[in-house]
């Protein structure tokens, strides 16, 4: 009976003992995201976590091993392939937590498939080759090194007779408890409610791997595409509205990655809103001081900026109907003007804002959308606006979506026309030559912005017409740390609310609208020193053009007397409380 149970435990651990640089080495590929991602994101929570996950990542070693062991000739082969998933994934991850402090998760998912070619070479250009990367790469390289030579010299292991049944006893009990558990995930994962697999709470949430995080991020990704039917269902549906007195013009601009502190209608020290100053100076142009996204990535924003679903929300988004389908059913024509989201040039992949293409969705949207984007945003508005200004008689929402200043800062305004050189941020001790390049760049870009909602605004002085600007969310170009761009993370500091969350917010108004109007625009100039968050735009939109439906609520509107200024501004679906965080920061 010893002899027997002697032997069944050396098959146990003969996966181990066969193969041992392989079970080890994966264990270590598999265990280094989580080991880095809990040292420079250290708190209680990450330690527990990083505990947690070293016997499940040993079991999924071990299952590898096996798997390799049972392939036979197929061996080495498996073996390759499996090096190579591991190290690519596990490279990918660490890359993610070190630039964006972030694993792999549906929101990286949804801004890979959100990225165009052009995206993608200023994505390499501005992260592939930092510091970072190249420390990453080498480190990883070296692992490779090790790993190959303890290949090719250590072939097999004997584990004594006495420790081989504690192992085995180990492996069993280890294995069962996991498969229990990836049972009990993978149930709850093959759900066909986005909402119930986006939410899979305690013990079966066993994404201690890069596996099974990208596993868990993949199903999420298949079930968005299921929201483009149910708001293609929920738009269908939709009550008629009203509008007694419509505007001419009601115009939307969203900007992109726009740092209100960059911008010197705000008290930045450069300037870089020269022309909309000028119109600040006139009194057609308003700006309001307190207002913030609800999200720091255009996928999120855009689906809280177009559809009557908000931060409160009980329910799904789909279930929502969207601001341009009221606007439409009160007999407004409705246009999208993107150079970001276009029919034909768009990513068909795109896992966020495939409703702004989805034709099952656009036919309730827009009457007219552009068929491709452009390198630089002047090139849309020339190739586009002036026929859009005169296409009809009929009052038109007009709803344009810039590049703005989007990651790749260089690559967003002519160069021929830039404002400042690196010799303006001498008074910037903290950065060095590279970093000065980055904010140059970024300033330029938001001159050059200035300079788009200018030429927009010209378009329709003569006309009667509001314009109404925002950015989607803000960014970081070192401006209080060694970082560019943002963070992924849900635990939100006060400095990175201010430089990702706070957003330059504005509504301008031609003679003609204020002539016809003086009840709105005195309503919009006591209005801008209200604490704003852009979740409630729509409604905003509705108050503006006089729209009435079943959907607005006037509480929710910023220039409505009726204003609920009280309203908790909940940040992320982590629902971080913004002024409280602010609060906590003074």
């Amino acid at each position: 009976m010893k002899h027997r149970l002697l032997a069944w435990s050396q098959k146990i651990v003969s996966p181990i003992a066969e193969n041992p640089v392989f079970f080890i080495f994966t264990a270590i590929i598999l265990y280094l995201p989580t080991l880095i991602y809990g040292i420079t994101n250290f708190s209680n929570w990450l330690r527990s976590y990083g505990i947690l996950a070293m016997p499940i990542i040993c079991i999924v070693a071990y299952t590898l091993a096996t798997m390799a062991q049972l392939s036979g000739r197929h061996k080495r082969s498996i073996k390759a392939i499996t090096y190579t998933l591991l190290y690519f994934l596990s490279a990918i991850e660490i890359f993610l937590i070190v630039q964006f402090s972030t694993l792999i998760s549906p929101l990286t998912l949804r801004l890979l498939s959100e990225t165009n070619p052009t995206e993608t070479y200023n994505f390499f250009i501005t992260f592939i080759t930092n510091r970072n990367t190249g420390f990453i790469i080498c480190i990883f390289g070296l692992i490779a090194f090790v790993n190959y030579h303890c290949e090719i010299h250590i072939k097999s292991f004997s584990f004594s007779q006495k420790i081989t049944p504690i192992i085995s006893c180990i492996i069993i009990c280890a294995g069962a408890v996991q498969l229990c558990r990836d049972y009990r995930f993978t149930r709850h994962l093959l759900k066909d409610d986005i909402n119930q697999v986006a939410n899979i709470k305690g013990r079966y949430k066993t994404q201690y791997t890069s596996l099974g995080r990208l596993l868990f991020s993949c199903r999420i990704f298949q079930l968005s595409f299921n929201d483009i039917d149910n708001l293609a269902a929920t738009l269908e549906q939709h009550t008629p509205a009203i509008c007694p007195q419509p505007i001419n013009n009601v115009i939307l601009i969203i900007g992109e990655s726009f740092i209100k502190h960059h911008s010197s209608l705000y008290g930045y020290r450069l300037d870089t809103n020269p022309l909309l100053y000028k119109e600040c100076q006139t009194k057609n142009l308003a700006i309001f001081n307190d207002v913030i996204t609800s999200h720091n990535a255009t996928s999120d924003i855009m689906k809280r900026l177009f559809s009557f679903s908000n931060q409160d929300s009980d329910a799904y988004w789909t279930t929502y109907s969207m601001f341009p389908k009221t606007f439409i059913s009160a007999g407004y024509k409705s246009y999208f003007l993107s150079n970001q989201e276009a029919k034909l040039t768009a990513n068909t992949w795109d896992f966020a804002n495939t409703f702004l293409i989805s034709p099952k969705v656009v036919k309730n949207l827009f009457h007219w959308q552009n068929e491709r984007y452009y390198k630089y945003d002047s090139e849309l508005i020339e190739k586009h606006l002036d026929w859009l200004c005169t296409a009809t008689k009929t009052p038109k929402l007009l709803t344009i979506h810039l590049i703005g200043q989007h990651v790749g800062f260089a690559e967003r305004y002519d160069h021929s026309n830039a404002r400042f050189t690196t010799n303006e941020y001498e008074y910037r001790q903290d950065l060095n030559s590279y970093q000065k390049e980055c904010v140059m760049h970024y300033d330029n870009a938001t001159v050059y912005n200035d300079q788009i909602v200018h030429s927009i605004i010209e378009r329709f002085k003569n006309e009667e017409a509001i314009i109404i600007y925002l950015s989607d969310h803000g960014e970081e170009v070192f401006d209080y740390r060694n970082h560019m761009g943002r963070g992924l993370n849900t635990n939100i500091s006060a400095n990175e609310a201010k430089y990702q969350f706070e957003i330059p917010f504005m509504i301008w108004m031609s003679d003609k609208y204020k002539q016809n109007r003086p009840d709105m625009v005195a309503r919009i100039e006591r209005s801008v020193d209200r604490p704003y968050m852009i979740d409630d735009l729509p409604h905003l939109m509705l108050d503006l053009a006089g729209i009435e439906c079943e959907w607005f609520d006037p509480t929710r509107s910023i220039i409505n007397d009726k204003f609920n200024a009280k309203r908790k501004r909940l940040l992320l679906d982590s629902k971080q409380d913004y002024d409280e965080i602010m609060k906590g920061a003074k």
